[in-house]
């Protein structure tokens, strides 16, 4: 058997505790996706998160437990990419 027959990389993540690969989603107002998606039945990781004023991050992971950042850039942020913006 052939490596390539045993891992494919298709498949589930079977080690939660390892990041394979992740989907960053950024969005608009993230303590309102999050409460509507959890509304809808999303299961996530942990709830919004600060990160050093810089933005809000919260995670979930998809039905095949791939894992989802959530974010949304402060103002901060923004403010800090516009002087870099042409």
């Amino acid at each position: 058997m052939s490596l390539l027959s045993r891992v494919s990389p298709w498949a589930s993540p079977s080690d939660l505790n390892r990041v394979h690969s992740f989907l960053d989603l950024r969005v608009a107002d993230i303590w309102t996706c999050y409460q509507q998606w959890r509304a809808k039945g999303a299961v996530f990781l942990t709830e919004p998160l600060a990160n050093h004023d810089w933005e809000w991050r919260c995670y979930m992971r998809d039905p095949d437990n791939y894992l989802i950042e959530v974010g949304q850039y402060t103002q901060v942020a923004l403010d800090h990419f516009k002087q870099y913006a042409s």
